[in-house]
């Protein structure tokens, strides 16, 4: 099941006219700088502390406050009170469980931000459910407030997702496993009481075979699968505990239970030569 949320800032006249334009990472007002690629205000210290060390930072264009001018209209729009949060549509991936679910008809949406009960951030109607891959629109918007005044803790914990050692990596939310019929996600528990855990696709360039070799598994069961940022294979679907280095199953209905690995020279006991020498482990071999 895929949906579409988008989040984006905004802020009244009011609250541009009577706030301070302040940076964006330590809320200091002595602000020098202007990161054009993020739209982000900042401080000499977090330029350097901090923004050096976002992804790409070495290609960001900075300009100084100066040169933009403190009461130009761009710079009044960074500064904002106000997060909105927007459900365009949601759409139904080929093999979502909920299709083939005949006791549900409508659906709506829920999310998780800044630790706000989840009944509160319900989309307050449902609609009928789609079929694969046509979108239902719900077009739904809800405002949050994190001004510096009364929301600090929202406001400090927004600001810390932007940072580059974020452990969520800038994900508010739970993550799910993307192989069908597998409801795994970041808060499952297995039976032996540990966590599952959820894999990133590889996504250098030295491990893009193995991105095609994992994406492949997927297209298996979920046809025309397309991989993105937040596409995650949970722990269970992986042989032995290596599961960073090694393919995924060819995914059964239900996880699979992790299996001891054999002695590494197990496999190669029959080939001893009349040396004694036995071959090495192919190392491309998943485990």
């Amino acid at each position: 099941m895929d949906g579409f949320v988008m989040a984006e800032k905004s802020n009244t006249n009011e609250d541009a006219a009577q706030t301070a334009l302040m940076c964006q990472f330590c809320d200091q007002q002595n602000i020098k700088w202007k990161c054009v690629d993020c739209d982000i205000l900042l401080c000499s210290s977090c330029k350097e502390k901090i923004h050096k060390k976002l992804k790409s930072a070495d290609k960001h264009k900075i300009l100084s406050i100066q040169d933009i001018g403190k009461n130009s209209s761009t710079a009044k729009k960074v500064n904002s009170n106000i997060v909105t949060v927007t459900i365009t549509h949601l759409v139904l991936s080929t093999g979502a469980a909920v299709l083939d679910t005949e006791s549900i008809f409508q659906l709506f949406v829920s999310y998780n931000f800044l630790g706000i009960k989840a009944h509160e951030l319900e989309t307050p109607f449902s609609l009928p459910k789609p079929k694969a891959e046509q979108p239902i629109n719900f077009n739904f918007s809800k405002t949050f407030h994190v001004d510096m005044a009364t929301n600090y803790p929202k406001r400090k914990y927004l600001a810390g997702m932007l940072l580059p050692d974020d452990p969520d990596g800038g994900s508010m939310g739970k993550k799910y496993c993307c192989v069908p019929l597998c409801h795994n996600t970041s808060d499952t528990v297995t039976e032996n009481g540990s966590k599952v855990i959820l894999h990133r696709f590889p996504m250098s360039e030295k491990k893009s075979h193995i991105k095609r070799q994992w994406i492949t598994r997927v297209n298996n069961v979920r046809a025309n699968f397309v991989v993105n940022d937040s596409s995650r294979i949970c722990s269970e679907h992986f042989e032995g505990p290596f599961t960073d280095q090694s393919l995924p199953t060819r995914f059964p209905s239900k996880p699979q239970k992790e299996v001891k690995t054999r002695r590494p020279l197990l496999k190669y006991e029959l080939n001893v030569d009349n040396n004694n020498n036995i071959p090495p482990c192919d190392t491309n071999e998943p485990y």
